[in-house]
C-alpha cells in the first residue's frame, strides 16, 4: 500500500474535515469519505486506521488550524490583546469559516456522553486553544498591557466561550450581519482588558 505524502494527507484531512463538519461522525459514511477525498477504502484505512481514526485526525487538523490562526494574528501585531481581538474579528470576515459551528463543540454535542475517544479528542482540542489564548494574555501581562491581577485562566475560558458561541450562532441562515456585530462586541471586550496608561 502506497503511503500518503504529507501533501496528500493534508488534502485528505481537509476534505474529510469538510465532510464530517457537514454531516457529523454518524452521518458521514465511508462512501461519503471516498467521494470527498477521492481515495479508495483501502487507502483510507491504511492512512487513518478506521473511520473513527479519520475523524480524530480531522479534529486534530481543525485544532491545529485554529491554533495557527491564533498565532498568525499574534505575530502580526506587537500587542497580544490586539492579536486576540483581530483573531475574533477575522472569524466574521471569513464567511465560509464563520458559517460553520466550532467542530469541537459539534463533536461534544454529538458524543458528549457517547464515544469516549471522540469526546476526549474534542476536549483536548478545546484545552489546547484555551491554553493558547491564555498564553497571549500572559504575554500581555508581561508587557504591562493588562493588569497583573488578571485571572488568566478565567479570562481565557471566557474568551473561548464567546468565540465558540459566535461560531455556533453563525450557523443560522442570514446571520452574517449579526455575526459581524457580535464579533465586534467580543473584540471590544477583549480590548477593554488593556490598562489605561497612567
Amino acid at each position: 500500500m502506497v503511503k500518503l505524502t504529507t501533501h496528500d494527507r493534508a488534502a485528505a484531512l481537509a476534505a474529510g474535515l469538510d465532510a464530517f463538519w457537514q454531516w457529523g461522525f454518524h452521518g458521514t459514511s465511508m462512501k461519503d469519505l471516498e467521494r470527498a477525498t477521492g481515495m479508495h477504502p483501502g487507502s483510507i484505512y491504511a492512512a487513518f486506521g478506521s473511520k473513527r481514526g479519520f475523524y480524530v485526525a480531522a479534529l486534530d487538523r481543525y485544532t491545529e488550524d485554529v491554533l495557527a490562526d491564533l498565532r498568525r494574528h499574534a505575530s502580526e501585531t506587537a500587542s497580544p490583546i490586539e492579536g486576540l481581538a483581530g483573531f475574533v474579528e477575522a472569524i466574521a470576515q471569513d464567511e465560509d469559516r464563520s458559517a460553520r459551528s466550532c467542530m469541537l463543540v459539534k463533536t461534544l454535542l454529538e458524543h458528549g456522553e457517547g464515544d469516549e475517544t471522540l469526546r476526549r479528542s474534542a476536549e483536548s482540542g478545546i484545552a489546547a486553544i484555551e491554553t493558547e489564548i491564555g498564553n497571549n494574555l500572559r504575554r500581555a501581562q508581561q508587557r504591562g498591557e493588562v493588569s497583573a491581577s488578571l485571572e488568566v485562566e478565567h479570562a481565557a475560558r471566557r474568551i473561548q466561550l464567546n468565540i465558540m458561541g459566535l461560531r455556533s450562532f453563525a450557523c443560522r441562515p442570514g446571520a452574517n450581519e449579526s455575526v459581524a456585530l457580535m464579533a465586534q462586541d467580543i473584540a471590544s471586550e477583549i480590548r477593554k482588558l488593556k490598562q489605561v496608561p497612567s
